[in-house]
C-alpha cells in the first residue's frame, strides 16, 4: 500500500522569530558601518535602478552596504516630503490669505513633516520586511531580510523625483519594477509568486500604514504627510491654533 508523507504547512511563528533574527543581525551590519564612499555606492544605485542583476547580487551579498541602504530610504523619503510639502503650498497658495483670517492651516506643521519623514522610512522598512517573509514563507524563497534589504534600500534612490511631485509617480513605479526583479533574482521566485508576494504585502503593508495613522492622528494627535488622507488630520491640526 502506497504511503504519503504528511504535507507540513510552515510554522508561521517559527518562521517570523527567523525573520526578526534576520532584522537584528541587519541592525548589527547597521551599527558596525564604516566609511564608504558617497559617490560610489550612488553609482551602485543607479547600476540598481537600471536592473543589473550582478550588482543587485553584490549588493546584497555585502554587509557594509546596509548603511548606505538605510540612507538612500531616508534619501526617498525626505524628497517625497520636501516635495508634498510644497505640492501643498502651491496648490494652497491663493487661498492664504482667507485660511489666515479664518484661523486654518493650509499647510503640514515642520515637527508633522519631520515626524512623518520618519514614520515613512520605517514603513519603507517594514514594507521590506513583509515582502521578505511572504516570499519566504509562503512561497519558498531564498536568502535573508539583510540581502533584499540593501538591494531595495539602494532602490529606493528612485524615489528622489518625488521632490517634484507632478512626476513622483514615476519614482514609484520603478520602484516596483526593481522589487519585483529583486524578488525574482534575488529571492529566487517565480514570476507568479513574485507578483503574489508583491500583493499581498501591498494588502499587509496598507493595513499596517492605516492603523498607524488611525493611531497618530486619531489617539496620539499628530498630523503631518502620512496622514493627509485622513479628513480628522486638518480638523486636528486646526485645533491646534487655538
Amino acid at each position: 500500500m502506497e504511503t504519503h508523507e504528511p504535507h507540513h504547512s510552515p510554522d508561521i511563528q517559527k518562521e517570523f522569530k527567523s525573520h526578526l533574527s534576520g532584522a537584528a543581525e541587519t541592525l548589527k551590519d547597521l551599527k558596525g558601518g564604516g566609511k564608504f564612499d558617497i559617490g560610489k555606492e550612488f553609482m551602485n544605485a543607479i547600476e540598481v535602478l537600471k536592473l543589473n542583476v550582478k550588482k543587485m547580487e553584490e549588493i546584497a551579498n555585502n554587509k557594509a552596504a546596509a548603511l548606505p541602504a538605510l540612507l538612500f530610504i531616508l534619501l526617498g523619503a525626505l524628497a517625497f516630503h520636501v516635495g508634498v510639502y510644497f505640492f501643498i503650498a502651491n496648490m494652497f497658495k491663493g487661498l492664504g490669505g482667507l485660511a489666515g483670517l479664518a484661523g486654518v492651516s493650509l499647510t503640514p506643521p515642520i515637527l508633522d513633516l519631520f515626524i512623518s519623514f520618519l514614520l515613512l522610512a520605517f514603513i519603507t522598512i517594514v514594507e521590506i520586511f513583509v515582502l521578505d517573509f511572504v516570499g519566504n514563507t509562503a512561497f519558498k524563497g531564498q536568502g535573508k531580510f539583510g540581502q533584499l534589504f540593501r538591494v531595495l534600500g539602494y532602490a529606493n534612490l528612485a524615489m528622489v523625483v518625488s521632490v517634484f511631485m507632478q512626476i513622483g509617480f514615476i519614482g514609484g513605479i520603478w520602484l516596483l519594477v526593481v522589487t519585483y526583479v529583486a524578488l525574482n533574482k534575488i529571492k529566487k521566485l517565480d514570476s507568479t509568486n513574485t507578483v503574489l508576494t508583491m500583493i499581498i504585502s501591498l494588502v499587509v503593508v496598507s493595513l499596517i500604514s492605516y492603523l498607524l495613522n488611525l493611531l497618530f492622528v486619531n489617539v496620539l494627535h499628530f498630523g503631518g504627510v502620512f496622514s493627509m488622507y485622513n479628513p480628522d488630520y486638518y480638523s486636528m491640526m486646526n485645533t491646534k491654533l487655538y
